[in-house]
């Protein structure tokens, strides 16, 4: 459960790691909370055996040769070859022979490869954008969250999910662009919709695929449900 101060009201979803995560106000006693999950049990089981079903169409990521991982909205085939660390060729991604037989351990070099990805590529696109719109955050900071793709904070602090690099740079724009709308307007009023549209006119689309592609970057997870 995760207690915002400026949720209105109490919002629900089941996450694609099955998890039925309850958006509620700091204000809304247990009580409250409780009784609205009981009036909404049809929904939550009919969300969940969608989920569950969703999940079954997944692929089990074994990661061996040829297998294919999302980078920036891509596919890009595992092969292993005589490199160092992980490298990035020919729509390839090239991990090192030596741990061939590990799949722990190729699955963590990827992870690592992501996250220094990431900390050119999101930084950049959240720089350019804030110019672009005037905005000017306290902080930027990429953070390994669980449920969300990005956050923003009351002391203006902005948190991106690193594991957006998975994502294309149309969709990496989208969510900075709704973190960066909520400096002005800490809620999801038709106000702060309004000014996430004129910034990102297609955001529709690109919730919609994070929504539809969410579990495809489980394999960047700490604990992946879809590993082996």
């Amino acid at each position: 459960m995760i207690r915002k101060a400026f949720v209105r009201n109490i919002r629900l979803r089941v996450l694609p790691s099955l998890v039925v995560e309850v958006r509620a106000s700091k204000g809304m006693s247990q009580n409250q909370i409780l009784q609205f999950l009981q009036s909404n049990e049809e929904w939550i089981d009919s969300a969940y055996t969608k989920m569950q079903k969703y999940r079954a169409t997944l692929p089990k990521y074994s990661f061996v040769e040829g297998q294919a991982f999302l980078y920036l909205g891509q596919d890009f085939a595992l092969s292993f070859a005589d490199v160092k660390s992980i490298e990035l060729q020919n729509q390839k991604i090239l991990c090192p022979k030596n741990i061939q037989d590990n799949a722990e351990k190729i699955r963590m070099a990827i992870r690592d490869f992501y996250k220094q990805e990431a900390e050119d590529i999101l930084f950049l696109r959240a720089f350019k954008i804030a110019k672009q719109m005037g905005i000017e955050p306290n902080r930027i900071r990429l953070k390994d969250l669980r449920s969300r793709w990005g956050s923003c904070s009351h002391d203006k602090k902005i948190s991106l999910s690193w594991k957006l690099m998975g994502a294309p740079l149309s969709v990496i724009d989208y969510v900075i662009i709704h973190e960066y709308c909520h400096l002005v307007h800490m809620n999801h009023s038709i106000h702060f919709w309004k000014m996430v549209e004129d910034h990102c006119p297609n955001w529709k689309v690109q919730k919609k695929w994070l929504l539809k592609n969410a579990m495809k970057l489980d394999f960047l997870e700490k604990k992946s449900a879809l590993n082996f």
